[in-house]
């Protein structure tokens, strides 16, 4: 097997494998006869893999951006492509990492692993329901490290005794599958060099499987329309046709003379930040955490411009707040709008936005004419915080993810359509929308990526694949079940569905989605339209609503059934129940993620420093030892200011 990247994803799949084989190896111990046959046949069904992992350490994005130049070159990706030949700032070739004073915006209990225990972790210590990047980091590789202290750097002759090789500083040139020979051929080079300075020799090794566990933060995803409305000036017209042209352009076609950053550009941040306007364009988790960072460092002002309204950032029910210097009064740091750029003005500090919606007869975004425009005046930073692409470049594209493909067919199609005879169930907002007809075209969820069976399997060839996480509050737990998944796949425990089965197990996901109302409003515009017509008074906006408590749990007990389906699929050793009926531990995450939700909508509108990593840990107890988390040693706000070491909880020392 073929694994590409060492990051998260890819120490999970080491673990698991170490794990198997150790599990395999008492079972021999300890059995005769016939049993300890059968326990040597399962053995020898386990792989042998080969890691690929550009940088000289494991931890990928993990790893802070100082950190990676102390350990690593800089490197544009896992491949050896380069994300773009455009040499602005927002899109300089760097390997997304996280910065150094970042902190988790996932409670630490929804990213714990049942085999190494945050509590094991920190000696028995209670640690805050949010921690730094860096211990977190410190856990992840603690937890890989303990099953096989060496799994990172065993020497040759202990690699004879493990089921995998880590090469590290390598880069992967391509990756292409030979159908003839059903195998993958993988051609790689080291970038540590030759004793002339130059690049090493290109090796190429051939494999029955391939991996790909190199992230989806490879490069930085950024509009483009919004970025050449920035760059060049105009209005909106060339915001949706930049190459066209308006005789009112010439009264606006002013740049934007500020700074313009994309949210991976963190070692321009303090500067860009402190004592300045700032406009982050997205309202995910990076903008929330990077408008906090902004607070810190002490930001006049930060502005974070929605398309939908429906974010991380956008469901915060209170900001910090400081003197406001053009008015002397107490407000809120943070302000956010539901919009977007439309016109740069006031010699290129000012910055017009307006609500857009999406026009399916005209292919465009455009203005909503009834919402009054936004005026932000003085800017002088933009931060895009619109997420990222992953960087396959290196796969053959027949391997990559289908959205990066440019041969899209009917089974990698980012739409899908609603059988006629389906009918939503009721649920407690059916008595204000009635029975909506599903749209024409429904958009693909974002839990399926189109073209992968449950976002491990390449549809069109099983033998490619690939650990991603859904982009839930528990990453770190899927892509974890992922690996294990994967190893299930190969030895042939858990079987490979037949390609019929597979889109059969995307539909009935996509028709079970469309009943829940938090995951149709983004796939199904006309329901979506719908429920935007509900005014900021109506009780779907008031988290402590028992109408919306029942709104949430029925999400949230979809994202649990979830994992624990996969936890079944992939033999996991723990287990969370099954997909509609969820045992003590599964309802357990479930009420977790409603405390992780009530962290950020309730917090207190009187106080000037609270954020959502203030929160009360009474709510936070451990799945699998009960302790109950512990609160910051300060304000959130007050911590990794000045001079001061970085905060961290962990006590152990680095192994």
């Amino acid at each position: 097997v073929a694994l590409i990247g060492c990051g998260a994803s890819g120490m999970s799949f080491l673990h698991a494998l170490a794990t198997r084989h150790q599990r395999q190896q008492r079972m021999m111990a300890s059995m005769n006869g016939m049993g300890a046959s059968a326990a040597t046949e399962e053995l020898c069904k386990l792989p042998r893999v080969t890691c690929y992992e550009r940088s000289a350490h494991p931890g990928g994005i993990w790893v802070s951006s100082k950190e990676g130049e102390q350990g690593s070159a800089a490197s544009s990706s896992y491949c050896e492509s380069a994300s773009s030949n455009d040499k602005d700032e927002v899109e300089e070739g760097i390997l997304p990492r996280m910065y150094s004073s970042l902190w988790s915006i996932i409670p630490k209990e929804m990213t714990e692993f049942s085999d190494y225990t945050y509590s094991q972790h920190f000696g028995g210590k209670s640690v805050p329901v949010f921690l730094p990047r860096k211990d977190l980091l410190q856990y992840i590789t603690s937890r890989a490290t303990s099953v096989d202290p060496d799994i990172f750097n065993g020497t040759s002759e202990q690699q004879t005794q493990q089921l995998h090789q880590i090469k590290f500083r390598t880069e992967v040139l391509s990756v292409d599958y030979d159908a003839v020979i059903n195998q993958f051929i993988v051609k790689s080079r080291s970038i540590e060099g030759t004793s002339n300075g130059g690049a090493g020799e290109v090796d190429v090794a051939r494999y029955d499987y391939c991996i790909w566990a190199g992230g989806q933060h490879g490069k930085p995803r950024i509009p483009r329309p919004i970025l050449h409305l920035l760059r060049v000036g105009g209005s909106f017209t060339k915001l949706n046709d930049p190459k066209s042209g308006d005789a009112n352009d010439k009264v606006s076609s002013v740049p934007f003379k500020g700074k313009i950053l994309h949210s991976s550009h963190m070692s321009h941040f303090n500067s860009a930040v402190r004592d300045k306007r700032v406009v982050l364009i997205g309202d995910a988790s990076s903008a929330e955490d990077l408008a906090l960072q902004a607070v810190k460092l002490g930001c006049q002002k930060c502005f974070i411009l929605s398309r939908s309204g429906f974010g991380n950032a956008a469901c915060v029910s209170s900001w910090p707040k400081g003197i406001d210097p053009s008015t002397g009064k107490m407000e809120p740091k943070v302000e956010v709008y539901i919009a977007l750029p439309t016109r740069v003005f006031d010699d290129g500090s000012g910055l017009e936005c307006n609500e857009l919606y999406w026009d399916e007869e005209v292919g465009s975004y455009e203005i909503v004419e009834e919402t009054p425009s936004v005026m932000l005046n003085d800017v002088q930073t933009v931060i895009f915080c619109t997420g990222y692409l992953p960087d396959q470049d290196c796969l053959a594209e027949d391997l990559q993810f289908p959205s990066l493909r440019s041969d899209v067919t009917e089974d990698f199609s980012e739409i899908w359509v609603a059988p006629d005879d389906f009918k939503m169930r009721d649920n407690p907002l059916t008595a204000v929308t009635g029975d909506i007809q599903p749209s024409e075209d429904i958009y693909i969820s974002s839990n399926i990526i189109p073209g992968v069976y449950r976002r491990t399997l390449l549809m069109s060839n099983p033998r490619m694949m690939y650990l991603s996480d859904a982009h839930s509050e528990c990453s770190l737990l899927e892509l974890d079940i992922s690996a294990w998944l994967c190893i299930a796949y190969i030895t042939g425990i858990t079987r490979i569905p037949s390609k019929a089965e597979m889109k059969a197990d995307l539909d009935a996901q996509m028709i079970e989605e469309m009943h829940i109302p938090y995951l149709r409003y983004y796939i199904d515009m006309d329901y979506f339209d719908a429920l935007s017509m509900l005014d900021e008074t109506h009780w779907s906006e008031d988290i402590n609503d028992p109408r919306t408590t029942q709104l949430l749990l029925g999400y949230m007990n979809y994202n649990a059934g979830l994992i624990a389906r996969n936890m079944r699929s992939a033999h996991y050793p723990v287990d969370f129940g099954t997909y509609n009926n969820l045992n003590e531990k599964g309802n357990h995450l479930v009420k977790l993620m409603l405390a992780s939700s009530h962290a950020r909508q309730t917090i207190s509108s009187k106080s000037e420093w609270a954020t959502f990593r203030d929160v009360c840990p009474k709510s936070f107890r451990s799945i699998y030892t009960g302790q109950e988390a512990s609160s910051l040693p300060g304000h959130w706000l007050d911590l990794d200011k000045g001079d001061k070491p970085l905060t961290s909880f962990t006590i152990l020392p680095p192994k």
